[in-house]
């Protein structure tokens, strides 16, 4: 016999006249406590029966009956808010529909007004209730008490004051294996016109596999089944896809065998032979139908194995369906078409998903949940809400329950508690790294995220998502917080199945230590170039700790003009020298100095700074702003002789003399040369290059020009 499903604490009364008697009525009340799904928002009670002797024979028995529960009923209504609770009377000759005038539910109870009860010819009869329904995702774990009691009639009796009526635990555990990967390698679909469950196993096809199970016996019901009496659908399931690129295809099986079945439906992830399943009608295996048309909650739809299964057939489950992809979002829906009520079952609903190579560009995982379903979350009398239906909550793992977690599943392990940081402001950047292990089996993508709690911006973490086996390295940079103390957490996660850490982060910032700056390369600022310089031009100076709030450069025991400082560059204008064909350079920076640094000197290293090709009118040149042929053209420099002749060429002219070579007015170190654009030059896209020399004529490197009759 299947479970009934009952909860919730439910009180009696009965009340009204009596027919005139002598005998007192005695009433037994009496529930079988059944385990109820702790998802349920519409969860069937166990039927209550009130067996009552020793009232006068052939008597009627008129008043009013009231069912109080301590959660909301949410029972269908019909035409005048009636219900579909059923309340019958037995007076020996079989079960009647109870004479109700009225019958009333309303929030927390249900009360039946001038309910009349015949008396048997012993003076008995046997009053039920069935088909109550309520909300029971508050009792989780718990067992459900009913208190009976009956005021205002002296002639009944009610023996027992309690009775227990349900007890509440998880129906729905699942575990997923073998995640749905979108990488730039694609993964193949089958080129056959209807492919199989083995076509797609044999192109090798990127599958996942999530698998159900029953958290107690006979959780899994057909719509026919005693637990799911007048309800719409049996148990559904919703299996929802995010994340999916545009070029995504999804497949996934029509109908699924469960492991009680001849063969199970399995694409050989978890330990069975991959098959898409044999399944005998009449069995009682666990078989489970896609539903065709059902709406994203799961309700709706007709399911795809309509047609009555041949008694004793053995069916071949092979055939796939495309689902729909719209926004990167699929979801497949479900239901239990065959089950065990006295057995606890399992199902794999393996997954497949095709993408062509090359459409996306790195490795993306897609989010994959699965439900009971409909998903709702009205907890209160409908008339057109379905019925079960479920609130949205996230399974408990079966392999715990079936013992093969770290045989098929990843599992989660970061061997750092927490990690503490503690520097002076002004160090440089600090770094801790951070093991992550999957020791369980199967793949284990996992992603790192920061989550600050005191402070902001004040840490870097990568990568910030890896497959398997890895290490997460935490940066501090401490220049960007004030002596002080500041907090986030590190959180590695790597799913539902492998579970997630949440590592603590402490950071103190001391006060900054005096350090002394740090040369490490000496750059022409135009050509970016490390190597020689030219005195009178603009150089920059990288490094650490380069800014303050006094800096001095010496070149040469000569002091040079600082144009700009920041920590890690600076630049100045290189002083005129006597000679040599070195120097040493030293910054000093509010009282510390840098250790001396030799740098090459030359008497020219022309160079045209980026983005320094300007038209006439001051406008940058480039292809929608070109130079007009006849105008002038700007062009600012680093890097010119103090002494020597300066040419300009552009395209295939030589030796163009400019109409000004000198400092660029209100930029150190900056030189500017105004030249004039052959007139005879075409619209085209060629180059500039400034040259110095009369003989042997050197010329720096070529910069983009643009032109434009």
């Amino acid at each position: 016999m299947r479970h009934l499903r009952a909860s919730l604490p439910v009180f009696f009364l009965l009340s009204g006249p009596l027919a005139a008697q002598n005998n007192l009525l005695s009433c037994q009340v009496s529930a079988v406590p059944p385990i109820v799904r702790a998802e349920g928002l519409t969860e069937r009670f166990g039927d209550v029966n009130l067996r009552c002797t020793g009232g006068i024979p052939n008597t009627q028995i008129q008043g009013n009956l009231a069912v109080f529960v301590t959660t909301p009923l949410t029972n269908r209504l019909g035409p005048g808010d009636a219900t579909n609770v059923i309340l019958t009377v037995d007076r020996g000759n079989g079960p009647e529909p109870a004479n109700v005038p009225g019958i009333y539910l309303s929030g927390n109870s249900i009360t039946w007004n001038g309910l009349i009860v015949n008396l048997s010819p012993e003076g008995a009869a046997n009053i039920r209730i069935a088909n109550l329904r309520g909300v029971v995702t508050q009792n989780v774990g718990g067992t459900i008490f009913a208190s009976i009691s009956n005021t205002g009639l002296n002639q009944i009796s009610i023996l027992n004051q309690q009775v227990a009526i349900a007890t509440v635990l998880p129906s729905l555990l699942a575990s997923t294996v073998g995640r749905l990967i979108c990488a730039p390698a694609g993964s193949p679909v089958p080129e056959t016109e209807s492919p199989t469950f083995d076509d797609f196993l044999r192109a090798r096809t990127v599958t996942s596999t999530t698998r159900l199970s029953e958290g107690f016996a006979d959780a899994f019901a057909t719509r026919f089944d005693a637990p799911s009496f007048l309800a719409d659908t049996g148990t559904r399931f919703l299996v929802r896809f995010t994340g999916l690129p545009g070029e995504a295809r999804l497949f996934v099986p029509v109908a699924v065998a469960g492991y009680d079945a001849i063969e199970a439906t399995s694409a050989g992830s978890l330990g069975r032979p991959a098959s898409g399943g044999v399944f005998r009608a009449g069995s009682g295996a666990l078989l489970l139908s896609l539903v065709i048309g059902a709406d994203t909650t799961g309700a709706g739809g007709q399911v795809e194995l309509t047609a009555p299964l041949p008694p004793a057939a053995d069916l071949a489950l092979s055939q796939l369906r495309e689902l729909p992809v719209e926004g990167g979002v699929a979801y497949a829906v479900y239901e239990v078409i065959s089950a065990n009520s006295f057995s606890r079952q399992s199902v794999e609903l393996p997954t497949f998903l095709g993408i062509p190579a090359g459409a996306v560009n790195s490795e993306t995982p897609v989010s994959q949940t699965v439900t009971l379903a409909p998903v709702s979350t009205l907890g209160s009398p409908s008339r057109t809400a379905p019925v079960p239906r479920f609130i949205a909550t996230r399974p408990g793992r079966d392999c715990e329950n079936l013992g093969d977690c770290r045989r098929f599943f990843p599992t989660l392990e970061v061997r750092t508690t927490a990690v503490n940081f503690s520097v002076p402001q002004n160090a440089p950047l600090q770094a801790q790294i951070l093991d992550v292990r999957n020791t369980g089996g199967g793949q284990m993508p996992w992603t790192a995220s920061l989550t600050y709690t005191k402070g902001e911006g004040f840490l870097r973490v990568g990568p910030q998502s890896w497959i398997g086996n890895g290490a997460v390295q935490v940066d501090l940079l401490p220049g960007r917080l004030a002596p002080g103390t500041y907090s986030a957490s590190l959180r590695i996660d790597a799913g539902p199945e492998a579970g997630s850490a949440v590592i603590p982060i402490h950071v103190e910032i001391k006060p900054p230590v005096p350090l002394a700056p740090v040369i490490t390369t000496v750059r022409n600022a135009a050509s970016n170039r490390a190597g020689a310089v030219v005195p009178g031009s603009l150089a920059t100076i990288e490094g650490q700790y380069l800014s303050g709030a006094q800096v001095d450069v010496t070149f040469g025991g000569a002091a040079a003009q600082v144009v700009s400082a920041t920590a890690d560059r600076l630049d100045f204008v290189v002083p005129p020298l006597a000679g040599g064909s070195s120097a040493e350079i030293i910054v000093r920076v509010d009282g510390l100095s840098s250790a001396a640094r030799r740098v090459n000197i030359q008497p020219f290293v022309a160079a045209i700074f980026p983005g320094g090709v300007l038209n006439e009118d001051w406008s940058a040149n480039r292809e929608s702003r070109p130079a007009q042929p006849g105008r002038y053209l700007q062009i600012f420099t680093s890097g010119l002789p103090q002494v020597g002749e300066v040419t300009v060429k552009i395209h295939d002219r030589e030796g163009l003399r400019p109409a000004y070579v000198g400092a660029a007015p209100g930029s150190p170190g900056v030189q500017q040369i105004n030249v004039h654009i052959p007139e005879d030059l075409p619209s085209m896209q060629t180059y500039v290059y400034v040259c110095v020399g009369s003989g042997d004529v050197v010329c720096s490197e070529a910069s983009l020009l643009y032109l434009r009759r």
